[in-house]
């Protein structure tokens, strides 16, 4: 597809994304091992979570006011401050932990313990909870009938989550690789316009996965939070995360735009997980600049971004072909004059033209 950019008195064209065909190696090639990381301790440390899924129990008091001749105590307060911390628990975690509200006889009770699943009422019968919780293993994250004090959720939701440290190790394979990847990254991923901004080919398996070694990426949950990971010789590493939803995201100055699948779920069991994710390589676009006479337009600066803003893009500058070339992500992106002179010295007019880089071969 051709765009055609109006620049004041001049015409530039992208003749769009023309992505070069993948190409393939084949991943026997490698032969380093990788030395498995450390476990990380399980929750507090004791064999009876190795594998147990689990529950947050809120204890709330209730059924106990006509018992008691006390004036501080309102049910109806325990009620709301329960539903509210259960409401905000399951925002945080997105529902990745069950919360479940029992009434218990309890004056001034208002505890939140993680309970494991064989103690959940579904499973027991009757619900465990009190003492008889603390006996058969639950971990108390609160009592208010210990601290005199109303329980915060940031305060639960922080605790939970660096109870509920779930093992996460995850494989980045890709099916393309630039030439010129060192094994200890000190060379660059990609030189435009170099000889090793090809990419690798082989005449091997044409859907055989590759590591993608020495590369970073974050899994970012929905509250902003980010976790860093980085990749071994083998693509493979390792993290803790709490039980919810993260979508993974490259780095974007790299080489690679997507991880497929895009989003992980930790779920609330304390068993290591393993993840296998392919990237997906930009696409490799070639950019013909030209002016109102058709000519090719050299040293033409420009920047292009993604549309949505969520990095300030790259700047490219025309050879005295009027090309330039590079990797963009799939997606619609900006173009725009790139210069750090007033707009009013510009040899064109304020440009912003909309591109669209298609995921096709």
């Amino acid at each position: 597809k051709t765009h055609t950019l109006k620049l004041g008195g001049h015409h530039a064209q992208n003749v769009g994304a023309m992505p070069s065909r993948p190409r393939h190696r084949e991943s026997g090639l490698r032969t380093q091992q990788s030395t498995p990381p450390t476990p990380p301790v399980l929750a507090d440390g004791s064999h009876q979570w190795i594998g147990a899924s689990f529950y947050l129990q809120i204890e709330r008091c209730a059924g106990v006011a006509k018992q008691s001749c006390s004036v501080r105590l309102e049910e109806e307060l325990y009620l709301q401050k329960a539903e509210a911390l259960k409401e905000n628990i399951d925002k945080f975690f997105e529902g990745a932990i069950e919360v479940w509200v029992v009434d218990v006889p309890t004056l001034y009770a208002l505890e939140v313990r993680v309970m494991r699943w064989e103690c959940h009422p579904t499973q027991h019968g009757l619900p465990v909870y009190g003492q008889d919780a603390v006996v058969q293993g639950a971990k108390t994250l609160f009592s208010k009938v210990v601290s005199k004090k109303w329980p915060r959720a940031p305060d639960i939701c922080a605790r939970l989550q660096e109870f509920s440290r779930i093992p996460v190790g995850i494989q980045l394979l890709c099916r393309e690789q630039p030439q010129g990847v060192s094994k200890d990254s000190s060379l660059p991923l990609e030189v435009t316009g170099a000889i090793n901004s090809k990419t690798r080919r082989s005449s091997a398996d044409s859907d055989a996965l590759l590591p993608l070694d020495h590369v970073t990426f974050q899994a970012i949950h929905s509250t902003g939070k980010e976790i860093l990971f980085s990749t071994d010789a083998d693509g493979r590493s390792h993290s803790v995360l709490h039980p919810g939803k993260f979508q993974l995201r490259c780095n974007q100055k790299g080489n690679y735009d997507r991880l497929e699948p895009g989003f992980i779920e930790v779920p609330a069991t304390f068993e290591p997980l393993q993840f296998t994710i392919v990237a997906k390589m930009k696409k490799r676009c070639t950019f013909q600049v030209v002016d109102h006479l058709n000519r090719p337009y050299p040293l033409f600066p420009m920047r292009i971004s993604p549309k949505d803003g969520r990095h300030e893009g790259i700047a490219f500058c025309t050879k005295a072909t009027g090309q330039v070339k590079g990797r963009l992500g799939v997606g619609l992106h900006v173009a725009s004059y790139s210069s750090e002179e007033d707009s009013s010295q510009w040899p064109v007019e304020p440009l912003s033209q909309d591109l669209e880089v298609q995921d096709i071969d």
